[in-house]
Formats: C-alpha cells, sequence, structure tokens
C-alpha cells in the first residue's frame, strides 16, 4: 500500500471508461455517419460494435476495482469477492455477446457482401479497385460541385 494511502483517503482516482471519453464521441459520430445498419445488410454490426465497447468499460471497471481493493484498501479490509463479483459479470455480460453478435456480423454478413461484390466483379481483383477509385472520384466531383454551389450562393 503507497504510504498515507489508507481507507479514508480519497487518493484513489479511477481510469475513465472508454464510453465517458470524447474518443466514443469521435467514434460514434463516425459510427453513425457510416451507417452500418442502415443498408439493410448487416444487422448486427452495431451489437458488435457497442458490445465490444461495453466489455472494454467493464475491463476498465475491473482494473479500477483491483486497484482500489488491493492497493488502496486496509489489508484487514480487503474484500476479493468485489474484484471476483465484477470479473464474472463481465464474462458474463458483453463478453457473453461479443462472440455472437461479431461472429455473425463479420463471419457470415461481411463475408456474405464481400463475396457477392467480388462475385459481380468476375473474380477480378483489378475491377473491385477500378470501381472502388471511380467511386472515390464521383464522390470528389460531387463534394466539389457542392461547395462552387454554396460559393456562388454567398
Amino acid at each position: 500500500m503507497p504510504p498515507g494511502v489508507g481507507p479514508d483517503d480519497s487518493i484513489f482516482e479511477p481510469k475513465e471508461w472508454f464510453s465517458n471519453t470524447t474518443y466514443y464521441e469521435y467514434m460514434d459520430s463516425f459510427l453513425i455517419g457510416l451507417d452500418l445498419e442502415g443498408i439493410d445488410l448487416f444487422k448486427n454490426a452495431n451489437k458488435c460494435i457497442f458490445s465490444i465497447i461495453g466489455f472494454v468499460d467493464d475491463t476498465t471497471q475491473f482494473d479500477n476495482n483491483i486497484t482500489k481493493e488491493f492497493e488502496y484498501t486496509d489489508p484487514d479490509e480487503i474484500i476479493a469477492a468485489y474484484p471476483y463479483l465484477n470479473f464474472t459479470g463481465m464474462i458474463g455480460g458483453p463478453f457473453a455477446e461479443v462472440l455472437p453478435y461479431c461472429y455473425e456480423f463479420l463471419a457470415i454478413e461481411a463475408l456474405a457482401y464481400w463475396n457477392n461484390l467480388y462475385t459481380q466483379m468476375n473474380n477480378d481483383f483489378s475491377i473491385l479497385i477500378q470501381a472502388f477509385l471511380f467511386t472515390q472520384m464521383g464522390n470528389a466531383l460531387k463534394y466539389r460541385t457542392a461547395i462552387d454551389h454554396i460559393d456562388d450562393n454567398n
């Protein structure tokens, strides 16, 4: 136990959960723009992503419990059941959801989408690259036209 630290001291500062950070806000905005479930192909995409986030938050909480219980609590007052209960809740909660949702999303839905796309391109990777580049050029022209339209109206 660090010197001067005991159960009465308020020195312990828990790590922040990912879902409470600005990085989560950035990622959430990106996912809203990406809209994987909106194209009706990836029904489990958001479930997979948010179950992973829940698991990451639970691992942070578990780390906070371990640190507080074993480093910032008097040895006579340590209750090892708190981190154990947190661990079992973490495994039985979000982690249990990660495997089926991410398997559905990645191994079934995404794989079927990419196989279908590759088949449409006659199993030729160069056609797939060309289609991607032409799509990017088309999007760039659309944005450029929109910016020119805004400039003309100002």
